[in-house]
Parts: C-alpha cells; structure tokens; sequence
C-alpha cells in the first residue's frame, strides 16, 4: 500500500508539463537524499525522491543537485564526486570524479552555462578551483583556480552562479573572524578573474559574512549568509552587488529561494523553511533530526509516470535498507 502511494504521489508531480520544483540537498545522517518542493508555495512535494543506490552511488554530504537534461547531477562535499542520476531510466551513470589524474576534493556548488558545468572545489589536487566538465558526455574540459586577495587567509569557493549578463559569480571565503574576508567574485567563462561583485571584511559587525548559494532574484540575487551570529540570514544583493534586502536575522541559512507566492524557501542545518519577508516569520516545511539542508535549484523536467514508478519503488527500497 505505501508502495502505491510513493508512485502515484510522485507521478501526480508530472501532470504538468510546464510546473516547476525545486531540489533540496539533504545529507542528515541516516536520511540522506535529494528532497522535491513545490516551487509556488514551498511545500513537501518528497523527501526521499533520489537516494543513494546501495552500492557505488552512496551519498555522505551532497551539496547541490543540478538539472542536466532528463539527469540529475549531485555534488558530493565527501564523497569527491559528482554523481549523475537519469530521471527517465531511474538509474545512475557514472559518477564524475575529476581529470583522471586529478581528483575532486571538498566540492560544493554547481552551475551550467551552454555545454559547460562548473563545480566549485576547494580541496587537494585542484586546490581552491572551479572544474569543468561537458554537460553532455562527462569529459573534464579543465579548470581554473581562484582568486586569492590575502597571504594571511586562504578563501575557498563556495557556489558558482552565471549572471544574465554571462559572468560566473562566485561566492567564496575564509572563516576567519579577525583577517577573513567574505566575497563574490566575477569571472568569465573562460576563468579570467574579472573583479570583485561583493567584498567584506569578516570582522566589519556588518554585512553578508560567510556566503553560501547564490540564486537569481528578478533582476536582483538573493545569497545564503552562513555567519556571524546577527549577520547570519537571507541577503538581496542588487546587479551592482550593493545590499539590498536582509532577512532571517540571526539564522545561519545556506541557500535561499524566491518562491511564486513572494516567500521565500531557507535552508539550514535544522531543515527546510519558508520565510515570510514581510515578518521574518518562518514555517518548518522539513525540519527536525532526519534534515540538514544544503542548496537549493530549480528543475522543470519530471519523468512520465510510467518511468516514475521505477524512481518511486527505487526509494522506497532505499529508504527501507538504510532503516
């Protein structure tokens, strides 16, 4: 009977061709998957709608999952993977582990521009880089590192995202409460460092600290602000990267999402919320011990019915063997 209804649950997500989710990353230990949200009003659409397979797919700390085609590409902090999943079969294809001499290490966000996915790493072999790989087939297509302003801290890359106008933004930052700095960068697609969008000073008392995802907000971008204390929340940065609008004050958020409805989707290491931006209420729509939510990201593409009843039962069983 639960079997029935994960598959019809789901393939009632299909019956609009042009309706769109959002992914949400959860890594809480014991129930990690990829989560599915409606996109008008942030609602819990399936927590367990892409899991790990059992066997060479195991997911440990995934950061984003990205819509590639009818795939599902899914960055993995600890796992030094990308794994790619195909929504239409419901199986996975192999995972993406750097150049074949160079490895991934500590990776985080994602983006795609044309035929090219940039992944954010900041560990050993690449060092703190941005990798990329063909949207299409796979194939590592090179890498470039990124800017470092200070001998007295190095800033690591934390997501990537591709302006209106073409560029990479960046976000990327050193923890450091005395010398570290908290800023998005501007690159081409090519790696050419282009300036600063965003610059802060991590002991300033004010400003974006710490961020994290960075999403299209209309014209404007909203970024997760991870810390400090007060500064931690939801940031509106402007096209010239000025501030402004703050939200969630005091809340260490990840990422952040402007729903249909003008809430906003917030994810933090308790789960995922909706914020209300007139009050800076918020709303538990996934939360609790078996959530800790990372980046969020849109995907228009859900399989027919027909293979969504594989997806569904592939869960479920999932769910059933980490149990």
């Amino acid at each position: 009977m639960k079997k029935a209804l994960l598959v019809l649950a789901i393939a009632g997500v299909a019956s609009s061709a042009s309706a769109k989710y959002l992914m949400v990353t959860n890594f809480a230990s014991g129930n990690r998957s990829i989560m599915l949200f409606n996109k008008s009003n942030g609602s819990l659409v399936q927590q367990n709608w892409i899991v790990g397979d059992g066997a060479a797919n195991v997911f440990n700390s995934q950061t984003e999952a990205l819509s590639i085609g009818s795939d599902v590409w899914i960055s993995d902090q600890v796992q030094n993977k990308v794994f790619r999943y195909n929504l239409t079969t419901g199986t996975y294809k192999t995972a993406l582990t750097g150049s074949g001499t160079t490895n991934l290490s500590n990776i985080r966000g994602m983006a795609r521009q044309g035929n090219t996915v940039f992944v954010a790493n900041s560990g050993t072999g690449f060092g703190n880089s941005i990798v990329k790989f063909d949207a299409n087939t796979g194939a590592f297509l090179g890498s470039f590192a990124v800017q470092q302003f200070s001998t007295a801290t190095t800033t690591s890359p934390w997501d990537i995202h591709v302006a209106a106008n073409g560029e990479l933004l960046v976000s990327n930052y050193s923890s450091s409460t005395t010398v570290g700095l908290s800023r998005i960068d501007r690159y081409d697609a090519a790696g050419n460092f282009l300036g600063n969008f965003y610059s802060n000073n991590n002991n300033a008392g004010t400003g974006l600290t710490l961020p994290q995802q960075i999403n299209a907000d209309g014209s404007n971008y909203l970024v997760g602000g991870f810390g400090f204390t007060t500064q931690a929340g939801a940031y509106q940065l402007n096209g010239a990267g000025a501030q402004t609008g703050f939200w969630g004050n005091g809340l260490g958020i990840r990422a952040s999402f402007r729903l249909d409805n003008g809430n906003l989707l917030i994810t933090k290491g308790d789960g995922v919320w909706v914020l209300d931006p007139t009050t800076n209420a918020i709303t538990a729509v996934a939360a609790g011990g078996n959530v800790n939510a990372k980046y969020i990201s849109e995907i228009a593409f859900i399989p027919a019915p027909g293979s969504l009843a594989l997806l569904g039962i592939g869960g479920l069983i999932a769910g059933r063997r980490r149990r």
